[in-house]
């Protein structure tokens, strides 16, 4: 973008550099500035003096975006992270939000390559940004919304939430903070690295009410092969169905069943299920927590196109009385389940 003076507000100055923490927006930079040392640049549209389109800079870093040695995609990267590290997310621009989602993979370059703690409705959570653009949704509070807004509705205080495949752990850390000290969440993620920070991240919001088990779930109780994706939520039991297969490592399987028996705890309120194509297998592993809890809900992630059959689990979930519904509240029942859905809100009647 052509250099272009930008009059700005002392007001929205002074905001713009508290969200910088006084220091050039820059990460590989973060030189200590000051309002008068400032300079500020346009992010997205030139001319529009708004904060969510304005960037406070050091003098040299100013410099060399206007002599082209830092691209307007920088800029626009910065920019993002800043509005995800700074909190109230709620607040800013679902359009600026769903864009930034979009053009991941241009702004992508220019975010630091390692977890940070981003606000979000369940606390605070570690996160790379730069893997992939649903870990950018998470930290924009915009990732799996109609999943999020029905734990938010139907899951209460002192209910207990099972996450199985917790991935970085946002929906245990939601669950936890719904549900308090008189509910329980139980995370099963089973890759070392995803445990890791998920267990950073509930270190830092202190939850007392999780626990991590870091094995796979199934429908066996002993050693198995985990297949490592390219991505951190694409990890799969099914060699066939692993996305730019990175390798596989040893692992532990246990039945949901063998787990809760050994715990004796037999009440489970909600369940998650985000697999990569092993629903089935979880299911079939849960067969007796299924039979002794009549009221419990279920939200399960499927994945046509990793091979899965949605006939034969939406027929398991029928003949254990469940129905098939949209997970779009208020839940529609579905009559069919073509490849297009992505998830199933699954209730008994």
């Amino acid at each position: 973008m052509d250099a272009i003076q930008v009059r700005i507000p002392s007001h929205i100055q002074k905001q713009l550099l508290s969200e910088a923490g006084y220091r050039c927006s820059n990460p590989t930079c973060k030189a200590l500035t000051t309002q008068d040392a400032s300079q500020f640049d346009y992010v997205f549209q030139a001319g529009v003096a708004h904060i969510e389109n304005l960037l406070a800079l050091c003098g040299d870093c100013h410099q060399q975006y206007h002599g082209r040695r830092i691209p307007q995609a920088a800029l626009q990267a910065w920019k993002i992270l800043q509005i995800a590290l700074a909190g109230n997310i709620e607040e800013r621009s679902m359009d600026l939000r769903i864009a930034a989602i979009h053009n991941h993979q241009s702004i992508a370059p220019f975010f630091p390559d390692e977890h940070l703690p981003f606000p979000f409705t369940g606390g605070i959570i570690y996160l790379n940004i730069k893997e992939s653009h649903m870990m950018l949704a998470r930290a924009l509070g915009i990732y799996e919304p109609d999943k999020t807004r029905t734990i938010h509705t139907l899951l209460k205080p002192g209910m207990t939430f099972i996450d199985i495949g917790s991935n970085k752990g946002d929906f245990s850390l939601l669950a936890a903070k719904i549900v308090g000290d008189t509910g329980a969440v139980l995370a099963f993620e089973p890759e070392p690295d995803n445990c890791c920070w998920i267990r950073r991240s509930m270190n830092l919001n202190s939850y007392k009410n999780v626990a991590l088990y870091d094995i796979a779930l199934g429908d066996i109780n002993e050693p198995t092969r985990l297949y490592l994706g390219e991505k951190s939520g694409w990890h799969s039991l099914m060699p066939s169905n692993t996305s730019s297969s990175q390798g596989a490592i040893d692992i532990q399987m246990r039945t949901l069943d063998a787990v809760l028996g050994d715990i004796g705890r037999t009440h489970v309120d909600m369940i998650k299920i985000d697999v990569e194509g092993a629903e089935l297998r979880v299911l079939d592993g849960a067969r007796i927590t299924l039979s002794n809890n009549e009221e419990i809900v279920l939200l399960i992630d499927i994945h046509p196109h990793l091979g899965i059959d949605l006939d034969e689990v939406c027929n398991f979930l029928r003949g254990h009385g469940f129905s098939i519904r949209d997970m779009k509240p208020p839940h529609h029942k579905l009559g069919c389940v073509g490849a297009d859905y992505k998830e199933i809100f699954a209730k008994r009647l």
